[in-house]
């Protein structure tokens, strides 16, 4: 594979993860509400951290920084308040916050 169908190869691959990228950030945003819903989700919030993660990286990976940047800024915090229970309001208020950012971050 030379240089130009690697190049064309990773575009194609950009273009699909921004195309399932909504899908993905409705996962996260999911497994957020799942985690608060009713009875504090310790599981649902560990999956929520994950995902974030996830997007982290694969933003990276893909060349989507905004993306990257604020699901990094997302999972840390959310991270930093992980086996303490639910978080308390003023911290599920900052997550929210942060999810926002990155729901509203450009691809």
């Amino acid at each position: 594979m030379g240089p130009e169908e690697f190049e064309a190869a990773m575009r194609e691959l950009k273009e699909d993860y921004v195309r399932t990228l909504p899908q993905r950030l409705d996962e996260v945003a999911g497994a957020w509400e799942q985690a608060r819903a009713g009875d504090w989700d310790a599981a649902a919030y560990r999956t929520f951290i994950r995902l974030a993660h996830n997007l982290a990286g694969s933003g990276t990976t893909y060349g989507v920084e905004p993306i990257s940047k604020a699901a990094r800024k997302l999972e840390l915090y959310a991270k930093s308040l992980e086996g303490n229970g639910a978080p308390p309001d003023d911290a599920c208020a900052e997550i929210q916050e942060l999810l926002l950012d990155l729901i509203g971050a450009k691809a």
